[in-house]
């Protein structure tokens, strides 16, 4: 057991060094990392799971390693997967092939209909807020992957964080240094 999950550990640090592409459409010359991405899509669908009664720890779990497949096929933006015959079978076949290699005991559990709703809104919320701090920070095109996700979103818990994201204004740390 030990081998096989320290070559599977060994794979995920793949994703420290594989840049999210699709910010490169709007000018992002270093964008974050797939892995930079997973841990906050992880944070996003802890909170919308308890919105939305489900297990957190489990949603969480999930999305820690949502974009595992991608140290095998790379990150496909959605300009690129539009010459793949099926980006959705491709990255389940490299998934299949990553937790296949490892014990049962270690490997996920499989997700409901309403998980895999939770989960796929919290990856995009998570590219939601890197939109929109891209766009303060000067990626006027970044605004372009706000209206999707809005359009794609699926839960009620996710579209009213998304609402939330949007009404934010200024830095996160906006007032706090007036209470040191």
């Amino acid at each position: 057991m030990k081998k096989k999950v320290a070559r599977f550990l060994s794979e995920l640090g793949v994703l420290k060094l594989s840049k999210r592409t699709g910010w490169w459409y709007a000018g992002v010359k270093d964008p974050e990392s797939v892995a930079e991405h997973s841990w906050r899509a992880a944070a996003v669908a802890y909170f919308l799971a308890r919105e939305e009664g489900l297990d957190a720890e489990k949603l969480c779990t999930h999305a820690v390693f949502h974009d595992a497949p991608e140290t095998r096929t790379g990150d496909l933006h959605k300009v690129a997967s539009n010459y793949f015959k099926n980006k959705v079978e491709t990255e389940a076949r490299a998934e299949k092939d990553q937790w296949g290699a490892l014990p049962k005991k270690t490997r996920l559990t499989e997700l409901n209909e309403k998980e895999r709703a939770v989960l796929k809104d919290a990856d995009y919320l998570e590219c939601a807020l890197q939109a929109l701090e891209y766009e303060s920070t000067g990626y006027r095109l970044a605004g372009d992957w706000m209206q999707r996700v809005e359009k794609a979103l699926k839960t009620e818990s996710a579209k009213k964080l998304l609402a939330e994201f949007k009404a934010l204004k200024g830095p996160w740390w906006a007032g706090l240094k007036e209470k040191v």
